[in-house]
């Protein structure tokens, strides 16, 4: 906002100066303050781009230093077995979490150049909410999706689980738009949140149709294999757990053999 502000009041001066001490006409100094304008637009814009720039990187670097930290954990673990598996799972939980923990801290650099760029708070709030989904810190999220940039697949998948949850009576209307929208591997995932939804309150009819409906747009071995399941009544088969940390990092169940992971996520 204060860009904008800056940038019309240097324009309207810059016009203003060439028309008046420039003997210029009256559209020619026009056209200057529009270069004005756009000049500043463009150099404010590509200093605040580099800065957020800096900032993500910075978390990105963390996450994937975490995430080596942890992998080599794991590995030695695997290779001398701990006593206690639950307390192995704290252990890297924890580190986990305060590598989330200290992604936000950073997320509070963009701060002071919220007033320089109108989008910038909605980016670092869809970053936030993306963090604090990961910390199960569902209130936070809540909070956030608001006022946060709702357009790839997981961040719709994740608005759709926080209506699931809080009962929303939007959610299956919201979610059916979003299935129809996406496509691809985007689409999938989008279509089995919707499809368990639908089994969990036992609409098995319903989630056969858009299961069939997933068939006619993707060729998923996840959705199609569930579909048949349902078709031959076999409910109790019906399972995401084929799609992985796509699916589990949703929160909405826990692999039955515990999966060790940070999400890491383009900012």
């Amino acid at each position: 906002m204060l860009t904008i502000i800056i940038a019309v009041l240097c324009a309207v001066t810059g016009a203003y100066i060439s028309m008046a001490f420039g003997d210029l006409s009256k559209t020619a100094s026009v056209w200057i303050g529009v270069g004005v304008f756009l000049v500043i637009q463009l150099t404010v814009g590509l200093i605040i781009r580099k800065k957020v720039n800096n900032i993500t990187g910075a978390i990105q670097e963390l996450m994937e230093k975490t995430q080596n930290k942890l992998n080599r954990k794991i590995a030695q673990m695997q290779s001398r077995p701990m006593s206690s598996p639950k307390s192995a799972q704290q252990m890297l939980e924890k580190e986990q979490n305060q590598a989330l923990r200290e992604a936000l801290s950073i997320t509070d650099r963009a701060k002071p150049y919220f007033k320089w760029n109108i989008l910038l708070k909605r980016q670092i709030n869809t970053m936030r909410m993306m963090l604090h989904y990961q910390l199960k810190e569902f209130k936070k999220v809540d909070a956030l999706l608001p006022d946060s940039f709702i357009f790839d697949a997981r961040s719709v998948a994740i608005k759709a689980v926080r209506m699931y949850k809080n009962e929303d009576p939007k959610f299956e209307k919201y979610i059916a738009k979003k299935c129809r929208r996406f496509k691809g591997d985007d689409a999938v995932l989008l279509y089995a949140l919707y499809s368990w939804v639908l089994v969990k309150q036992e609409k098995y009819d319903t989630a056969c149709a858009i299961l069939a409906q997933a068939k006619n747009r993707i060729d998923n071995p996840v959705l199609n294999a569930n579909r048949e399941n349902l078709v031959n009544g076999k409910v109790k088969h019906f399972s995401n757990a084929n799609l992985g940390e796509a699916w589990y990092s949703l929160y909405l169940e826990e692999p039955k053999i515990k999966q060790q992971r940070i999400v890491q996520r383009g900012f």
